[in-house]
C-alpha cells in the first residue's frame, strides 16, 4: 500500500502549524483610545493648554465622536475649531443640567472642575457617566494629596509634567513614585514646564498620544 510521505519536526512539535487567515482590517469604531481616560499632573495654568491639545486630537481619532476636557483652568482656544460636534453638544447639556459648568469647542466639550477635591471627584463621576465611550482628558494639580491620589485609580494614562531639560533620574524617580501609586496605568514624563516654545508644545503632545496608543 502507498504510505504518505514523514511529516518533519517543526520547531512547536511534530505537526505543521495552522496557517490563520489574516484578521480583518479594523473597524474605525474601535481605536483603543476611545473611552480613554488620560490624567495630566502639574501646575494647572501651565499644563491646561497642552491637556486641551490632546484632548483636540484624541477627539479627532477614528472612532471618537467628541472628547471631554478637565480643568479648573480653561485656557483660551484656536478659532479653527470649528463648529460644535452634536455629540459634543449632547455631553455638555447633560452635564449643565447636572449643574456642572460645560462648554462646546468644536468637538471638545470643556468642563471646568472646583477646588474641593471631593468636588472634582463628584464632577469627574458625572463626566463618566455622561461621555461614556469618549476619551477624557483631565488636569489635577501637581501637589498631590490623598484625595487626589485616589482619583489616579480611575486612570489609563497619568502624565507627569516636568520641567524641560530635567535631570533623567529624577523623572525616572517621579515616573516610578507614579507606576507605583496606579500600577495598572501607563505613567510617562512629558518635558513642558517653563516657557514652552510651539514647536515643544507640539511634541509634548504627540509624546501624550503616544503614551495613549
Amino acid at each position: 500500500p502507498r504510505t504518505s510521505p514523514p511529516v518533519e519536526p517543526t520547531a512547536v512539535g511534530t505537526v505543521p502549524p495552522l496557517t490563520l487567515a489574516p484578521a480583518p482590517p479594523a473597524s474605525p469604531t474601535a481605536d483603543a483610545s476611545c473611552g480613554v481616560r488620560v490624567c495630566v499632573l502639574g501646575p494647572e495654568r501651565e499644563t491646561a493648554r497642552f491637556a486641551a491639545a490632546l484632548a483636540a486630537r484624541l477627539a479627532r481619532r477614528p472612532g471618537a465622536r467628541c472628547a471631554v476636557f478637565c480643568s479648573a483652568t480653561l485656557p483660551g482656544h484656536a478659532a479653527s475649531a470649528g463648529p460644535p460636534a452634536p455629540a459634543a453638544r449632547r455631553v455638555a447639556r447633560g452635564l449643565t443640567l447636572d449643574g456642572h459648568r460645560a462648554e462646546v469647542v468644536g468637538r471638545v466639550v470643556r468642563v471646568g472642575l472646583p477646588d474641593a477635591p471631593a468636588a472634582v471627584a463628584l464632577t469627574l463621576a458625572a463626566v463618566a457617566g455622561s461621555a461614556a465611550g469618549a476619551p477624557v482628558v483631565t488636569v489635577l494639580p501637581g501637589v498631590r494629596s490623598a484625595a487626589l491620589d485616589a482619583l489616579l485609580f480611575e486612570q489609563d494614562v497619568v502624565l507627569a509634567v516636568v520641567p524641560d531639560g530635567v535631570d533623567a533620574t529624577l523623572a525616572a524617580l517621579v515616573v516610578a513614585e507614579l507606576e507605583a501609586l496606579v500600577p495598572g496605568a501607563v505613567v510617562r514624563p512629558i518635558a513642558l514646564l517653563g516657557r514652552p516654545s510651539a514647536a515643544a508644545r507640539r511634541r509634548a503632545v504627540t509624546f501624550g498620544l503616544e503614551a495613549v496608543g
